[in-house]
């Protein structure tokens, strides 16, 4: 069984898609939800992590065993909601103390706050990894991934 939770946080809107179908149905609901959306707005990474961990939360408190983690992707800086760093990490780490949910980061392109992202990860249990666009990015992701396994 597989757990497929999508976050997206676009203005003051949190989209949500989740799933506890089989890996490979899942992928492919995930795919096609992610292929119809639209960016727009700011960058709320605040909102988007608190949604997260509620969710897992939520998830835990079922029947289902599942092994929580939560990969945040991102290719910028907080700039709607909560924007200021030091309260994004405080009360991440505060909302995940108890769960211990390992929070591993991706960051795309060069505007993205990797400062935030390497605090974030390193003090909820994982690491950040950048996707660099002059490389190739299947390449990275796929090590990314293989490094993420080690945890499951």
């Amino acid at each position: 069984m597989f757990f497929f939770c999508f976050l997206g946080k676009f203005e003051d809107t949190t989209i949500s898609f989740w799933n506890f179908l089989t890996f490979k149905e899942s992928l492919e609901a995930a795919k096609l939800y992610v292929e119809g959306m639209e960016a727009s707005g700011g960058t709320n990474i605040y909102q988007g992590l608190k949604t997260g961990l509620q969710r897992i939360r939520e998830a835990s408190n079922s029947s289902t065993v599942v092994q929580p983690m939560m990969i945040f992707l991102t290719d910028g800086h907080a700039t709607s909601g909560v924007t200021e760093k030091k309260a994004i990490l405080t009360d991440v780490q505060a909302a995940n103390a108890d769960l211990n949910v390992p929070v591993f980061c991706l960051s795309f392109g060069r505007f993205a706050d990797s400062s935030l992202l390497k605090t974030l990860s390193l003090q909820n249990y994982a690491f950040t990894r950048k996707i660099y666009s002059a490389s190739d990015a299947s390449l990275q992701l796929e090590g990314f991934y293989k490094e993420v396994g080690i945890y499951i």
